[in-house]
């Protein structure tokens, strides 16, 4: 995860609205809600992100109406901690 990205969680999901499919979701240090679009410009997965998920946001724009986020993402292992993803064994030749 790069510095400028923040992990946020999801709060609703409104799959029907006019402007199109889009996220309500909250992050530590930010103050009120960040939105992000499920159009495919923005949201880099193949699933809709549920209440509850965890979701990482990045390239935060402030609008009258609050934060919004023009790339997000499922939070991934390797997010968390990079060290934790096991690399492919490399024999030692005796």
């Amino acid at each position: 995860m790069t510095e400028s990205a923040v992990k946020a969680t999801v709060q609703k999901v409104f799959l029907n609205a006019t402007g199109g499919p889009y996220v309500t979701a909250k992050a530590k240090g930010i103050r009120g809600s960040i939105t992000f679009s499920l159009l495919e410009d923005v949201w880099q997965e193949h699933t809709v992100p549920q209440q509850g998920m965890i979701v990482v946001l990045s390239e935060l724009h402030k609008r009258s109406a609050g934060w919004r986020a023009m790339s997000a993402r499922l939070l991934t292992p390797a997010d968390e901690c990079p060290s934790a993803i096991e690399q492919p064994s490399r024999r030692v030749s005796q």
